[in-house]
Order: structure tokens, then sequence, then C-alpha cells
């Protein structure tokens, strides 16, 4: 990390008094000083990178205004300033629409003191900002405020700053903001949407349940909405795959499923270590951050985190053996509890494991009589084509953890599977208040009639096939990875893959970047062709627009 610790220069002063007013300017020079105070900390670069975008972006969110009619310059549509960090991801620091030629001084100068990255997504004349008729400079900084600013939300808001819109209504592929902009959605809920937004059945049964007074809130006690999903998850979901499990409801969401399953491996064991893998992410709750690999998100824990061993998931390079090897290592050298697994890392850069990788890695567990955990939470539901991401393999996990779309339409619902000789927990050793959300039952229920015919795989495989045939023809040169509808197109760069999904953002698509500089693509299950084709026509655009393959 390159910076310099000097005292402001007049082109900064001058920029920094420009964006918050003359009045303002002492207040900008004092976050430089803090600033500056980051960047000499002795810690590590990521610690210093986190410290400084937290100052940067509190400070911008605050106290940036949008420029008057006689800025100089012109008026940028959109522009990110993106930290690289060690571990080949990114951290968002700041992203402005508009902003003026001042900001843009102001995130220079920032780029250049914290070695960041600023892109800039495209530019138009500078144009008068029109007051609206009857509102006072107060209401409409408090309208700025109440979702731009800042200040009623924390900080750690992620989703409002990656796509900075107020959205409002939403069905199938698309979402539209409250000012009536549209887009098609690629992202669905980080995988919480597999069947896209508001699907009818789900939304005709969830409005049925609530005018007949159905139970919201049981807590774990029995309803029959959790009969008839449960009837249900068995009929048509672990009957016909043979697989014999029973069903913890945990709390809402994926990460306490994580949690439920790494207390119950090491209450089976009597052992603590727990074997994880290098890009993983199972959530951010301590547990499962414990054996979550990213740096950034392990950085917020304030505690140390311990019990885990990271060892190098499969790679391709690699026979088989060859890949194994470092888990046979660290299940002789650990004696572990569990070994916990993607079976598609999606936030880690969207790595496939080989079936005959994770056939391998149940035999060593079996061996070392270590319990196997798979996180389907992103990649099961169907997301990869099979309800199960591990059906493939032809494997059988001790412990799988759902979550996202199990029901269906984006309610919080989160389970765990467990293998009936496992299940030794003491009646509330595990617990929470919102284990029993009835409308997710519902919908989750309605969600499984997609599975009562044979048809959906096959249509994720087509649409999967479709996607993959678009991406090839728009980048031959980068590549393409993933399985089923959880596809990556590797960019090269945490700020490229960035800077695309900001203009797929301007050009009517939703996306996300995620580690190592890919972005990841998961439309819904059930899109149709046209909607496909056309929200692929928009990642083009946005490819070149940004500089092609380059």
């Amino acid at each position: 990390m390159t910076a310099s610790h000097s005292t402001p220069s007049d082109p900064w002063r001058t920029a920094m008094s420009y964006v918050v007013g003359r009045k303002r300017a002492e207040e900008a020079l004092g976050f430089l000083a803090e600033v500056s105070r980051s960047l000499a900390d002795p810690r590590s670069a990521e610690e210093v990178s986190q410290r400084v975008c937290v100052l940067t972006t509190s400070f911008l969110a605050d106290r940036c205004t949008i420029a008057g009619p006689d800025a100089p310059g012109a008026l940028l549509e959109e522009a990110t300033l993106m930290v690289p960090l060690r571990d080949g991801s990114a951290f968002l620091l700041w992203r402005a629409k508009p902003f003026s030629g001042g900001e843009v001084a102001l995130a220079e100068e920032v780029g250049r003191r914290i070695d960041a990255a600023l892109t800039i997504v495209r530019l138009r004349p500078a144009e008068r900002i029109v007051k609206p008729r009857g509102l006072t400079d107060s209401g409409r900084n408090r309208l700025r405020i109440s979702m731009s600013d800042g200040r009623l939300e924390s900080n750690v808001r992620t989703y409002s700053r990656i796509f900075p819109a107020v959205f409002d209504r939403a069905s199938g592929a698309r979402i539209e903001a409250e000012d009536g902009r549209q887009w098609i959605d690629f992202f669905c809920g980080a995988g919480a949407l597999n069947y896209g937004h508001n699907p009818p059945g789900m939304m005709r049964a969830i409005v049925d349940y609530i005018e007949r007074n159905g139970v919201l809130h049981s807590l774990d006690m029995a309803t029959k909405a959790k009969r008839r999903f449960l009837e249900h998850f068995a009929a048509v979901i672990l009957g016909p795959r043979g697989l014999d499990y029973k069903v913890q409801f945990c709390g809402p969401t994926g990460a306490n499923a994580v949690e439920a399953a790494l207390k119950l491996a090491r209450r089976n064991t009597r052992r603590t270590e727990v074997i994880a893998f290098e890009r993983a992410y199972h959530g951010m709750s301590l547990g499962a951050l414990a054996v979550t690999w990213h740096a950034r998100a392990r950085g917020g824990a304030g505690v140390p985190l311990r019990d885990a061993t990271f060892v190098p998931f499969d790679d391709p390079s690699l026979d088989v053996d060859q890949a194994l090897a470092p888990v046979a290592a660290a299940l002789e050298r650990t004696a572990a509890a569990a070994v916990i697994v993607e079976t598609v890392q999606a936030e880690g850069g969207v790595h496939v494991a080989r079936d005959e990788w994770l056939r391998g890695l149940r035999r060593l567990t079996s061996a070392h009589g270590a319990v196997l955990i798979v996180d389907d939470i992103q990649a099961g539901c169907g997301r990869t084509g099979p309800f199960f991401s591990f059906e493939r393999a032809g494997i059988e996990p001790d412990l799988v953890c759902l979550s996202k779309s199990i029901s269906g339409c984006g309610l919080p619902m989160s389970l765990l599977l467990i293998r009936p000789e496992l299940d030794v927990w003491l009646p509330g050793e595990h617990n929470g208040t919102f284990r029993g959300q009835n409308l997710a039952f519902v919908a989750a229920t309605e969600a499984l009639r997609a599975w009562e015919e044979p048809e959906l795989p096959a249509q994720v495989e087509r649409a999967a096939s479709r996607l993959t045939a678009h991406l090839r023809q728009l980048a031959p040169r980068f590549e393409v990875r993933g399985r089923g509808l959880l596809l990556g197109l590797d960019a090269g760069s945490p700020e490229r893959a960035s800077a695309i999904c900001a203009a797929a953002f301007e050009g009517g698509l939703l996306v996300e970047s995620v580690m190592g500089g890919v972005v990841k693509l998961a439309p819904p299950l059930v899109i149709d062709d046209a909607t496909l084709d056309e929200g692929a026509a928009i990642l083009g655009a946005a490819i070149q627009a940004t500089g092609g393959e380059r």
C-alpha cells in the first residue's frame, strides 16, 4: 500500500472546501488527519484499509453535497472508488450519483492516498439542479438522509450502496424503483429468489393464509403450516432421493443453520476443530465467521476466531488425489470434528468442486470419524440444477444447511438436515424466537410444487447453457465458470468487475461482483429466454462500456 502522510496540499484543501463548503473546510482537514493517522498504523494493510473505508464512507455520506449549476466540469452519472485488498477482493469505498467535478478531485485524492482505484462509469454535461417546488431545503435533506446519507441507517449497509435506487415493486425477473426505473435481476437476493420475485402461486397462498388469520408466530410449536411443509418436503424432496434426514428449524438466517451444524458436529464427536476451505463463506455470526475465509468479514468479529483450519479448495488443475492431499493431512493433524464445504463457492468467486473430489472428501471424513457438513444455502434449492447441489456427486452428507430459497419467495427461513443418529440435541439446546415462521412454511410448501414434476432441473440446464453461450460470445477472453444458473465471469480484477456491475446497473441489470474480480450471475431458475437474452445483452454493453476485454 502506498500513501503520502504529508500535510494536505492546497489542491486537496480546495477540493475539500469545494465539496463540503468553505465553512466545513477545517472539519474536512480533521478527517484527513484521521485518515493519515490510520495510514501510519502498524497493523496489516487489510485492517488499515478497512479503517480508512469506514472513515471515508462515513465522512462522504454525511457531508458531501451535490454541486450547484455554476460548478466547473461535468456531473458524473456514477463513479466508484474501490480499495483492493490483499486477499484478492475489493472494498467498495465510495459510490455517488451524481457528483461534481469537485467531488471527483476529492475522490482522486483519497484514491492516491490509500492506493485505491477510481472508476468513472459515464459523464454527461453539467446541468442545473432544480429544487422541487414547495419543498424546503430541510425537507429535501430529510428525504435524502433517510435513504442515502446514512444518518439513520448504519454504515454497515452494503447493497444500497451497490444498487443506488429505492426499490418498490417486483415480479418474476424484473424489479422496479419508486421513480419507475426497471432492472432485470440477475442478482436475485444473493440466491434467496430462485423462483423469481413474488411468484403468483406463493403470493396467493400467503394472502389466503393471512386472510383466514393463520398463525404467524409460534416458535417451534406444532402448527398446521409446519406439518404441511414437513409432509411435502419428505414426499417431494427426501423420499424420491432416498435420503434419511431429520429436519431442524433454526433461526431465520443461513448463518444460524451453520451455527447449529457446527455445534452438533462438536457435540457428537467431542472434538473442537473444524476444517474449512480457502475462499469459503458461511455467514457473519461468530461460529460461522470462524469458518469463513474472507479477511474483511473476519475483521469485524472483534475477538479471535479459533478452532478452524483452512485448506485449499478443489483445484481442477490437479488430479483428485493431489487436490485432496491437504484435506487428508489436516484430518490426520487435527482430529477434526467436521469438514464444512460449499460444492460451489458462490461468494468466493464461483469455484466448483468436481464430483470426484466431493466423493473423495466423503471417504476421507468417514475414515477419520469427522462429520461432513454441506453448506447448500446458496447453491441448493435447484440453483445448480438438482434440488441439492451434491446430488451429482452421489454423496450423502451428514448435515446439510439450507436457507435463502428454501422459503421460495425471500421470506426468512433456515433449516438443518440431520442424519438421525446424529440428532443428539437435548430439548431447547439450540433454539430461537423465530425458528417457526409460518408464512415461510406456507410459501415453501407451495414452492415444492415446482419439484413434483421432473422438468425444472432440465429447464435450469437449458437456461444455463444459453447464458453460458452468451457470455462466451460477449467476452471470449474472460473465463466463465460455475454450475447451473450460478455462473461467474472472471473479469481479472476486483476493480474491473465492480465497474462492469456498475455499468450494468446503469443499463438496467442487477449483478454483483464477488471475490477475485468475478461478476456473479444468478438469474431466476424460471426465467424466460427473451428476458435472459435481454439481460445478457445489457451485460455485454457494460463490458464494452468499461473497456471491452482489455
